[in-house]
């Protein structure tokens, strides 16, 4: 997941100025995604440089699958579901930008995406620590299919982060400090299903960027399995909540640095008012929870 996280920003940052461009109409188009594809192509091999380098180092020890579908409650696979969605979501933005048809561009964005994140988990299935994992594939598969299929953008799916005490308990695993904890601690990440209520009840009135949102998380996991966070005297529970939300890329402005800013902040749940109920304490609420 953390190795995830890393290639999904970086390709997403890199995808990120095409998306804010108007499409062209005219012969620049062509230009334009040539431009798009040598950023593409740099960012895809700088990417995987960068994780061949840093996660993909050790001896290969022959290609595995690894079954890690009941690891971290289920965090770990909403990982997957939520960098496959961004990437689309930016990929299918970027080639929109440069005047291609939008039945193309969802396809390319597809094929691309797909592309990326199977190889990576190639890669991991070479590796005596990881391995091919259906589980992770599935979840990919998922989140594409959620970006292409919600073209009106009623949803979207959002990350949030807060430190937790546990990370001391084991920081090898889960982070000696707060920028290795955002990434590895589980325990403090929530994955969140908004939902734009202007676009649900357009009727209503509500402003395009006001929304609600569902998320998931878990806590008392020391470890990524159930059985090994027993063994040290922790049981691991999930944690469900429901909160107000604004979807930043619907606010208007003018401002292309805004708009850029908005459409890169808005895969991350703003802080806000929230309801939490666990199996073991039932409701609780929170003046503002992120």
């Amino acid at each position: 997941m953390v190795k995830l996280l890393h290639y999904s920003c970086f390709l997403l940052l890199s995808f990120q100025n095409w998306g804010q461009t108007p499409a062209s109409q005219d012969s620049l188009a062509s230009k334009r995604l040539q431009r798009l594809l040598l950023c593409e192509t740099t960012a895809l091999v700088g990417g995987f440089a960068y994780l061949s380098a840093t996660w993909y180092g050790e001896k290969s020890t022959g290609f595995r699958f690894h079954n890690d579908n009941n690891a971290w409650q289920g965090l770990d696979k909403l990982g997957h579901l939520l960098s496959a969605y961004q990437l689309c979501k930016m990929q299918n933005n970027a080639l929109l930008a440069t005047g291609i048809p939008s039945k193309k561009a969802r396809l390319y964005a597809t094929l691309t995406s797909l592309a990326s994140m199977t190889t990576l988990e190639i890669l991991d299935g070479t590796q005596p620590e990881y391995g091919f994992s259906w589980g992770d594939m599935g979840a990919n598969t998922l989140g594409i299919a959620l970006c292409l299929l919600d073209q009106q953008q009623r949803i979207k799916l959002k990350w949030s982060f807060h430190p937790t005490a546990l990370a001391q308990q084991n920081p090898t695993l889960l982070g000696k400090n707060l920028s290795q904890q955002w990434l590895k601690d589980y325990n403090g990440q929530t994955y969140w299903l908004s939902l734009n209520l202007s676009k649900l009840l357009p009727k209503s009135n509500l402003p395009p960027f006001l929304g609600i949102a569902i998320g998931y998380g878990g806590y008392n996991m020391l470890h990524g399995q159930y059985a090994q966070n027993l063994q040290v005297g922790y049981e691991p529970y999930p944690i469900y909540y429901l909160s107000l939300d604004i979807h930043l890329s619907k606010i208007p402005t003018r401002s292309r640095l805004l708009q850029t800013v908005f459409q890169v902040f808005d895969m991350i749940k703003i802080p806000a008012p929230t309801l939490a109920f666990t199996p073991h304490q039932g409701v609780s609420g929170y003046l503002m929870f992120f």
